[in-house]
């Protein structure tokens, strides 16, 4: 699923894109790997309970298989009709899936009228940027928990999504505020470093709620974009780029886990958003990493 990308309070450069380089030939295998991934776990679990955290509109998810194969299917996203109009695109038995409209982060609310009321208090733009870093440096994300445990937990590209909805909201705030002093908010060093750690916390915070979600003998699907580039047509029919960006605390998916999981298998593949075809156009390609993962089972699982 798109998102919405703020340079640099989003992502975070690997190195120093500005050397072009011309891209090999590339296939989209997204939507492919992640549906393959997903059903490899559904069949290592019991058909209980399901649960697709962040899922937008599902696409790289194979909704209708896992509608037909659990007991109880939920879907979670903070964007209640791109549920909506994820299960009516499938077809799906509105009655039989669940949807959990719910910030992952448990904080984004908060964490929003906090910088607002930050604004608020100050007519200087360089004491705002420092009032709302510390709103972000004071920030801790909670757990996310439900009713229950899940067989199956699924978690696509939303890892290194958790914190977009705070970032891009206090960046509105702040150009409402002082429209003339975006460019010194969005690339200030303040602002930037708080924001990365808030960023990092709310990933940390959601491995610990991947944990909790799931049955003792159940699995998780964790998948990120770990890092992507902007694409542009190289004027022959290809794409080049002039760099990659960071978009995880590493570009290796399993350094946000600890000992508590066992990786059971993990894919690598590309996924392309809006291909560029004529000049002018661009795109953007995502290098995704997907892990299939259980408890380890030790005192505690």
């Amino acid at each position: 699923m798109p998102v919405p990308f703020e340079p640099p309070s989003v992502a975070f450069p690997t190195g120093a894109p500005g050397r072009w380089v011309r891209l090999p030939p590339i296939e989209d295998t997204h939507d492919r790997e992640s549906r393959g991934l997903i059903l490899d776990a559904a069949d290592r679990v019991r058909p209980g309970r399901a649960i697709a955290l962040g899922a937008g509109h599902c696409r790289e998810i194979p909704l209708v298989e896992l509608c037909r194969r659990f007991e109880h299917l939920t879907l979670n996203d903070h964007d209640g009709p791109a549920l909506e109009a994820a299960l009516r695109d499938s077809g799906l038995d509105a009655g039989k899936d669940r949807l959990l409209v719910a910030d992952l982060t448990g904080v984004t609310a908060a964490f929003v009228r906090e910088v607002g009321r930050s604004l608020d208090a100050t007519a200087d733009p360089g004491a705002a940027i420092d009032q709302v870093a510390q709103v972000a440096d004071s920030t801790r994300p909670e757990a996310f928990r439900t009713d229950g445990s899940y067989d199956l937990v699924v978690a696509s590209c939303v890892l290194g999504q958790l914190h977009v909805a705070a970032c891009n909201r206090a960046i509105q705030l702040f150009v409402a505020k002082f429209p003339a002093r975006v460019d010194e908010f969005r690339h200030s060093d303040r602002w930037t470093r708080a924001m990365y750690g808030l960023a990092r916390r709310m990933e940390s915070t959601f491995i610990d709620s991947l944990h909790g979600l799931a049955e003792p003998d159940g699995r998780i699907v964790l998948s990120e974009s770990v890092r992507f580039c902007f694409l542009y047509p190289s004027g022959d029919g290809g794409w080049m780029t002039n760099g990659f960006y960071r978009m995880t605390r590493t570009t290796r998916l399993t350094d946000e886990l600890d000992d508590r999981f066992v990786v059971e298998r993990r894919g690598r593949w590309s996924w392309i958003v809006d291909p560029p075809a004529a000049p002018g156009q661009v795109g953007r390609l995502f290098d995704v990493e997907g892990l299939l993962l259980r408890k380890k089972c030790g005192v505690e699982c």
